[in-house]
Parts: structure tokens; C-alpha cells; sequence
């Protein structure tokens, strides 16, 4: 079978979804067209805007930053320390010297440091799901590290936002869905957030990381045990086996026809007490979160 594009080279890949047969040098132009298609669609950022990548290790992220570079933006990577062992250490040292060999710049941030204790043992304490505590103190730090950037990217891609809508849909979170977007603004204190791989399914991503030889640490996250967004991934997947293209049509058409398009809590934000950061309550969860684990050590 030849490449759907030239029509000339033979099939080296094949999208299912898109039932399309691709070569390697086809496959590689369309995925970097395809995210900066995505990046100038919802208008992200521009080519001189600084833009914070939140690299985490996985391969989605891994890609994003390579992606990213080669396109010519101007990043900053954060890789944000969780403080989970033997598992945060490998993180680190890929990372790390993806770094060092690609010449890109990089910031690392510990919580360890900041909270005097990992994320396992700061959910313990603070009585939370492990997820929600390390999604909302990973959300605070990439916020802190945007302060002097145009925005934070994040490698989620079009699967994770057909399982996120899911979930979303299933337990009617409206507030949620209103917030499920490409791009959610800035406002005072909060950075704008963008997802140039919205448009880019995650067998694009391994592909174009296989093709790439870009690193990303295999092993899965200790705190991902048990998280919903897993059975949500399964049952989208499941779907799209028996009806390829179902989760791209089911997520783009969201993204066209959303009735909670501009509907927004944020008018119930004020100023934390303590940083300043926008929350719903006189003091942020991850101020509190700080002052209680570290009253519980020195305690």
C-alpha cells in the first residue's frame, strides 16, 4: 500500500482513525503542521511569545518540547519534582539529560523543597486523592513559573480531551465543560493555559516519538493507580475499536457546537490571603496545603 499523501513511497504507518496510510517523511510533515495548524487555529500564542512547557517524562510532553523547538517558539521547560521516590529521580535524570543534549533550557522545581515532604505523604496529610493533590499543586507551580511568560503549555491531546468530555458529560460537570477548551484565558493572577496537541491523537504522538527517538520514561506514575480518567480513556478506546473516528468527532464537534461556550465561576474568585493567587476561598488549597504539612513535621 502506498503513502496516501505522495503516492508515491510505501506505507510505513497507518492511522486508524483517519483510516490513512502514511510514509515516514509524510507522517513527520503532517504532524508538525497538524500542531502548529492547532497553535494558529485557536490562536495560542505567536512566534515570539515565551510559552512555559510543563515536561513531566512522558512521552506526550517529551514530544511536545521537541516539537516545539523545531517549530522555533521560545520555551521554558518546568519539570516539577514530585518527590516520589526511585520513580521522580528517573523523571529527573531523562529529562535532564534531554536537556543537556538538545541544548534546551530547564527549570526544575521540587516540592519536596517547598512543602518538606513528596506528594504520597502531602495528600496523606491533607486528606486528598493522590491525583487532586498533585494536579492541583502542579497547576500552582506551572502558574508561578508563567508569571513573566505568554502562557503554560501541557501535552494533552485529543484523546485525553475525548475522555475528559466523557467523564465530564456523564456526571454533568458544567463547570467543567466550560473550562474544556484548547485555550482557557488568563485572568489577574491565573496564566492562560493552551494544548497544542488538541487536534493530535496519542498513536500520532507515539509514532512521531518512535520516528524521533525522543526518550520518555516508561514506567507509570505511582499516584495513577486507580485514577477515573483511566476507565474513561478505556471506554473511548473500546468505542473506537469498534468505530474508528468516533473519539475525533465526538471531541471536535464539542469544540464546534458547546453550549457552555463563555460560561465561567471565575466571577467567584478573589485574591488568596496569602500569595494572591485566584480561589474560591479566603485561603488557596495550596497555601493551606503548605502551612499544614509543614505544621505536621515541626509538629
Amino acid at each position: 500500500m502506498k503513502c496516501r499523501i505522495c503516492r508515491t513511497r510505501p506505507r510505513e504507518f497507518f492511522i486508524r482513525s483517519y483510516k490513512l496510510p502514511l510514509c515516514r517523511r509524510c507522517f513527520l510533515q503532517r504532524f508538525e503542521k497538524r500542531v502548529q495548524a492547532a497553535v494558529e487555529k485557536y490562536r495560542m500564542f505567536a512566534g515570539d511569545d515565551r510559552v512555559v512547557v510543563g515536561i513531566s517524562g512522558g512521552k506526550d510532553s517529551m514530544a511536545l518540547w521537541k516539537v516545539l523547538a523545531d517549530l522555533g517558539y521560545a520555551i521554558k521547560a518546568v519539570h516539577i519534582h514530585l518527590g516520589l521516590g526511585s520513580y521522580s529521580h528517573t523523571c529527573e535524570d531523562l529529562i535532564s539529560g534531554y536537556a543537556a543534549q538538545k541544548g534546551y533550557p530547564l527549570d526544575i522545581v521540587r516540592v519536596e523543597t517547598i512543602f518538606g515532604a513528596g506528594m504520597q505523604e502531602i495528600a496523606r496529610k491533607v486528606n486528598r486523592a493522590s491525583c487532586q493533590a498533585c494536579g492541583t499543586i502542579k497547576r500552582y507551580l506551572l502558574n508561578q513559573a508563567a508569571r513573566d511568560a505568554h502562557c503554560v503549555v501541557t501535552g494533552h491531546h485529543l484523546d485525553d480531551g475525548a475522555a475528559l468530555l466523557l467523564g465530564n458529560l456523564l456526571n454533568w460537570q458544567e463547570e467543567s465543560l466550560s473550562r474544556q477548551y484548547p485555550v482557557l484565558q488568563g485572568d489577574r493572577s491565573l496564566a492562560k493555559k493552551v494544548k497544542p496537541f488538541v487536534l493530535t491523537l496519542e498513536e500520532e504522538i507515539r509514532y512521531y516519538s518512535e520516528l524521533c527517538e525522543i526518550p520518555s520514561v516508561e514506567e507509570k506514575c505511582p499516584l495513577q493507580s486507580g485514577a477515573t480518567s483511566s476507565t474513561y480513556h478505556q471506554a473511548m478506546e473500546l468505542i473506537e475499536r469498534k468505530m474508528p473516528g468516533t473519539k475525533i468527532r465526538f471531541y471536535k464537534d464539542f469544540l464546534r457546537k458547546n453550549p457552555f461556550e463563555g460560561k465561567s465561576d471565575r466571577d467567584r474568585l478573589r485574591p488568596c490571603e496569602t500569595c494572591g493567587y485566584l480561589t474560591v476561598k479566603a485561603q488557596c488549597n495550596f497555601c493551606e496545603w503548605k502551612q499544614r504539612v509543614r505544621s505536621d513535621a515541626q509538629g
